[in-house]
C-alpha cells in the first residue's frame, strides 16, 4: 500500500545533511518507503535498487544510520535512526515525527477552515448592510445591529417563538401560578398576543388580582386566555371585591371591631323594612 511521509524542512539543517550523497538519499528513500508505523519492508538488495544505489554504497549508509550520532539533536536511541527488524529496518523516531507531522496538519486544517470561515462571515455582514438605516453613521448602524442580534426579542411575558413560548417576566409568572400553570408550559400566540396588551398595566393592578384570585371568591375565571382578554373587567371586579361590594364570598376583613360594626349598620339601615314611614317600632325608636 502506497504511503505519504512529511518531509520537514528542518532536515536540512539536521546533522543527516553533513552525510555523503549516498546516506542522504538513503535515508529520505526510506522515509518515503515507511509505512504508518515506520516499518520499511525491503532488504538491502531492494533498498538499493530503489534508491537508485550500489549494494555497497547501501550497506554502509545502512551502517551509518543505525550507529550512535553524537551530532543529532534528538537525544533518543543516541542519534540512531534506524534498526534492523524481520523484514526490513525500523525508523526509530518515525512516531515521534508522525505525532508532530499530524498536530501541523491539524494547524493547517484549522487555519485553512478559519479562512474560509471569515470568508463567509464577511459575505453575511455585507449582506446585512444592504438593509442599513441609511440616516445612522456606519459605527451606530454597526452597533446598533449588534445590539439587535445579541437582544432577545421575546414579548414582556413570554419569549416568542414556536419553541419557547414559556413566561419569562415576574407578571406573566405570577399570571401562570394564579392559572396552576407550571412555568416550563408553553403559552399559546393568542395568549402571549393578549398579554402585551396588557403587559404595561401597573403593577397594583396585576396585585389585587391577584389577591382577588387567592382570596375564596367564588366567581373567577378558570381559562387564561379568557381571563387575559377581559383584564380590565377583572381589574374592575377586583376593586369591588376589596371595597366589600361584590355579592359571593365575601372579602375576609382583618378587624373583627370593623366587620361587627358594618354587620350592625347594615341591620340598623333595613329594620324598618316592612313598616310604614314615621311608625314607631315596639322598642319606641324611629324607623329609616
Amino acid at each position: 500500500m502506497s504511503g505519504f511521509t512529511k518531509l520537514f524542512s528542518a532536515i536540512t539543517s539536521s546533522s543527516i545533511w553533513n552525510e555523503d550523497d549516498v546516506t542522504r538519499l538513503v535515508w529520505i528513500t526510506m522515509l518515503a518507503m515507511a509505512d504508518a508505523n515506520g516499518v520499511v519492508y525491503a532488504s538491502i538488495g531492494g533498498l538499493a535498487h530503489t534508491a537508485r544505489v550500489n549494494r555497497d554504497a547501501c550497506e554502509m549508509a545502512i551502517q551509518k544510520l543505525e550507529s550512535p550520532d553524537p551530532d543529532s539533536r534528538s537525544p533518543e536511541f543516541e542519534g540512531r535512526r534506524i534498526k534492523k527488524i524481520e523484514g526490513g529496518f525500523l525508523l526509530l523516531n518515525y512516531a515521534k515525527y508522525r505525532e508532530a507531522r499530524s498536530e501541523d496538519e491539524r494547524r493547517l486544517y484549522m487555519r485553512e477552515y478559519m479562512k474560509e470561515y471569515r470568508k463567509t462571515d464577511v459575505n453575511n455582514r455585507k449582506q446585512k448592510l444592504t438593509r442599513v438605516n441609511r440616516s445612522k453613521p456606519p459605527l451606530a448602524q454597526a452597533e446598533a445591529e449588534a445590539e439587535a442580534e445579541n437582544t432577545p426579542k421575546p414579548p414582556e411575558g413570554a419569549s416568542k417563538g414556536k419553541k419557547d413560548n414559556l413566561p419569562t417576566s415576574e407578571k406573566a409568572k405570577r399570571l401562570a401560578t394564579m392559572f396552576g400553570r407550571k412555568l416550563t408550559t408553553e403559552w399559546s400566540d393568542k395568549e402571549i398576543s393578549a398579554f402585551k396588551k396588557i403587559a404595561k398595566q401597573p403593577e397594583e393592578d396585576f396585585d389585587l388580582v391577584e389577591a382577588l384570585y387567592k382570596s375564596d371568591y367564588e366567581f373567577l375565571r378558570h381559562d387564561l386566555q379568557t381571563f387575559l382578554n377581559n383584564f380590565t373587567g377583572e381589574v374592575d371586579k377586583a376593586r369591588k371585591w376589596k371595597a366589600g361590594k361584590l355579592n359571593g364570598t365575601s372579602r375576609p376583613t382583618s378587624n373583627p371591631r370593623v366587620a361587627g360594626t358594618a354587620n350592625a349598620n347594615m341591620c340598623q339601615q333595613y329594620s324598618g323594612i316592612g313598616r310604614i314611614e314615621g311608625e314607631r317600632p315596639a322598642n319606641g325608636t324611629t324607623g329609616p
